[in-house]
């Protein structure tokens, strides 16, 4: 019995469409009854169907024809760690092709051949990784089939990806992982499993025991959420400048035609295998051109341009033996950066006037105090003013009223605006 594909099954985090779940159930069933899925199959013949392999293409351009050489790797069927008995070649063994094909001087591009609605989470970070630090141009090409979740993130790796018909299948980008409460089935069979646990270990498979008593949260924070956040970030950096970010289902696992996808960045045309072939040729043409490396920035590069870093919210930037490489996106986060900086700038210059018109308005407050105050100075030095002047019917004392109403008024005003101008300060 397969057990160890039985454990990968049943316990392995998916990156994949849900309908092709459904697929392994064939499998599981004859694996548990003891009987050979494969019985009666040529296993040889199936192990070839899926082996990597090289093509020879020939593209005329200006009269002039030039052979070229391609490496083709299968992505076909659910996406495996390991090799399959049936065939498939695992994601660590599809590694190893890419870097070899990379290696050898008689290949001049890689061809990503993909058929698949995705599969196992384990191992595709390392496929992924493998085709990004590729030296040679490398195309995927989706042919009559699909391009799901665990395989949509290979394809988002290679430089262009080409889908052979509108029919085709493009994107759900997410994590999920099915499973199975078999207790009763054991104790039905007399059989109870029972766990026990050191003192010390009580967060061990915490997750799972939460799992097995229906709490889906602590798994889907723990091993799920932060599984589908690396999926998700890894096609926005390998498909950054191109994708549609708005889109409102585009990361939350909608699966696309081939038009649908064009329009929101994940594929970059719809065509068949020769223009594919081209496409892929082209990319040769301008990668001996530009001599194409996938260079990262150093430390001490990072370190010398940390505010640039920072602005971009990046922690590498694509190089070539000329300089650094900026794509679309980038180029409008410096735009958009720029365009704030700009405003801020212009509220402070405004600030700043505000600020010179209010001390233009203090200082001719104070001139106005000053002056009030040395009035009433005045007039409270004035005979009038003085409460030792007595009072008399004369003719000559006739202004005393009207003096005293016109000291209690400027000393009035004088109060006021002293008021005014500490409110001012504040």
């Amino acid at each position: 019995m397969n057990t160890a594909l039985i454990s990968t099954i049943l316990n392995s985090v998916w990156a994949i469409n849900q309908d092709s779940v459904k697929g392994f159930v064939p499998l599981i069933n004859s694996i548990l009854s003891g009987r050979s899925f494969w019985e009666g199959k040529d296993l040889a013949q199936l192990r070839e169907a899926h082996r990597s392999n090289t093509m020879n293409y020939t593209v005329a351009s200006s009269g002039v024809s030039k052979q070229r050489r391609f490496g083709v790797v299968k992505i076909h069927g659910v996406v495996m760690k390991n090799d399959q008995q049936c065939g498939p070649e695992g994601t660590i063994t599809k590694s190893k092709q890419i870097i070899a094909f990379d290696n050898d001087p008689d290949i001049d591009a890689i061809l990503l051949d993909i058929d698949s609605p995705g599969g196992q989470a384990d191992g595709t970070q390392t496929l992924v990784d493998t085709i990004r630090n590729t030296r040679k141009p490398v195309a995927a090409f989706v042919s009559d089939g699909m391009a799901a979740s665990a395989a949509m993130w290979i394809a988002s790796a290679a430089d262009e990806i080409i889908s052979s018909h509108d029919t085709n299948l493009i994107g759900s980008i997410g994590a999920m992982m099915n499973y199975v409460d078999d207790r009763e089935y054991w104790e039905s069979l007399g059989v109870k499993f029972n766990s026990i646990y050191a003192d010390d270990a009580s967060e061990k498979n915490s997750e799972y025991r939460a799992l097995m008593e229906g709490n889906t949260e602590p798994y889907k924070q723990k091993i799920l959420n932060p599984l589908n956040n690396a999926f998700v970030n890894g096609i926005k950096k390998n498909r950054r400048g191109k994708l549609k970010l708005n889109h409102k289902t585009l990361f939350k696992g909608a699966i696309f035609t081939s038009s649908e996808a064009l329009e929101v960045g994940l594929i970059d045309a719809i065509g068949d295998e020769n223009f594919a072939l081209k496409r892929l040729s082209a990319l040769t043409d301008k990668s001996n051109s530009s001599k194409k490396t996938n260079t990262k920035m150093s430390n001490i590069t990072t370190n010398k341009w940390a505010r640039t870093f920072a602005a971009l919210n990046a922690t590498e930037l694509d190089a070539t033996e000329e300089g650094v490489v900026l794509n679309n996106e980038q180029m409008d986060t410096i735009e958009q950066s720029l365009a704030a900086s700009e405003a801020v700038q212009t509220q402070l210059e405004t600030a700043n006037a505000n600020l010179e018109t209010a001390n233009s308005d203090l200082s001719a407050a104070n001139e106005n105090i000053a002056t009030l105050e040395a009035r009433i100075q005045e007039l409270e030095k004035s005979p009038s003013a003085s409460s030792t002047q007595p009072a008399t019917g004369n003719s000559d004392n006739d202004s005393s009223p009207s003096t005293d109403a016109e000291a209690a008024h400027f000393s009035t005003v004088g109060k006021q605006r002293q008021e005014r101008i500490a409110r001012m300060r504040k």
